[in-house]
């Protein structure tokens, strides 16, 4: 039997109650995650391709300077970098 979820959260749940394994982002999986002394982490770079994600933006509508700083901070994650407050010229350019 397999389940299909949304919820990322729920997933690890699911595993940590011994309901199987889950396959999620690893990002979930930080020090102080409830769940982070039961749970582990399998590396499966070498099983399954990298994945892009995105933003998508409406280019006719203006965006906010806390949106702005938020896409700047992805940015600057993306690239290892620390987050910097971003002004809507930075942030379109980086």
């Amino acid at each position: 039997m397999g389940l299909e979820m949304d919820n990322s959260e729920l997933v690890l749940k699911y595993v940590a109650v011994g309901m199987g394994i889950g396959v999620t982002i690893t990002e979930l999986f930080a020090p102080n995650h409830e769940d982070g002394s039961r749970l582990r982490v399998l590396d499966l770079s070498h099983l399954l391709p990298s994945v892009q994600i995105g933003v998508a933006v409406n280019s006719r509508r203006d965006l906010s300077a806390a949106a702005w700083e938020f896409i700047a901070d992805l940015k600057s994650a993306a690239m290892g970098a620390q987050p910097q407050p971003a002004t809507k010229d930075r942030a379109a350019n980086t």
